[in-house]
């Protein structure tokens, strides 16, 4: 699409063949399409979890602040400063009305240890917390609903939208280049839409447990937050 706005989006959207035999819709965090989808899940009244990608949420944190504040090559290097940063990338896995006392205890640690990371801390709160200022709790930017991916990991749906992604890859892949004949256009197009008619017809794959899930629902289990994330991130 040249134009992403949110008319565009819905314009779209209302195009497919929406109905609730679509239980999930995974997206990243592009703004214009949040709202396109949740105008279109509401006014056709359909019953989709519209949730955010967890890889995408991970690399916006690496991408908007990490990277901005020159700390990639530490972070990379698996010492103090991963330490510290990686359990807010574990966030989306606690229960969603857990979120905001277990970014407290995150950044307590973390601000007690290197008080100069506070900018992190001012960005998550910022886009994905939500703050105080001035007596008023400000939302933030992105909802935790949208984000916390525990109730997915739970239930076996999947949390990242990586696998389509890797199918989009292949796709753009197999054209050999950025502007195809419009003949080999349409005959790759073709073969990807009987490859998805094959996928689709295929009998649905027994479920497997999510590598998170024993941890995941042992949440409650734990007398230390930070242990519950020191696990998740072993599993890394």
């Amino acid at each position: 699409m040249s134009r992403r706005t949110v008319n565009d989006y819905v314009r779209v959207f209302e195009s497919l063949p929406l109905s609730n035999e679509v239980k999930l819709i995974l997206t990243d965090y592009e703004m214009a399409l949040i709202k396109a989808l949740k105008l279109v899940i509401e006014d056709m009244q359909l019953n989709i979890k519209l949730k955010g990608c967890r890889f995408h949420f991970s690399k916006a944190l690496l991408k908007k602040k990490v990277k901005q504040m020159g700390l990639l090559p530490q972070y990379w290097e698996h010492g103090e400063i991963y330490a510290l940063l990686r359990p807010f990338f574990m966030l989306p896995f606690v229960p969603v009305d857990e979120i905001i006392p277990c970014f407290f205890r995150c950044r307590r640690k973390m601000l007690a240890q290197r008080p100069e990371l506070v900018g992190f801390a001012k960005y998550m709160a910022r886009v994905w917390i939500g703050r105080l200022k001035n007596g008023l709790w400000l939302k933030p930017r992105y909802e935790h609903s949208l984000w916390n991916v525990q109730e997915l990991i739970l239930s076996g749906m999947p949390s990242t939208n990586n696998s389509i992604e890797s199918q989009h890859k292949a796709f753009k892949d197999s054209l050999t280049r950025p502007n195809p004949p419009l003949g080999h256009f349409l005959e790759q197009l073709v073969r990807e839409h009987a490859l998805i008619d094959y996928l689709l017809e295929q009998p649905e794959k027994h479920h497997e447990d999510h590598r998170y899930y024993e941890v995941v629902q042992s949440f409650y289990n734990y007398m230390e937050i930070m242990f519950f994330f020191d696990d998740l991130i072993d599993l890394n």
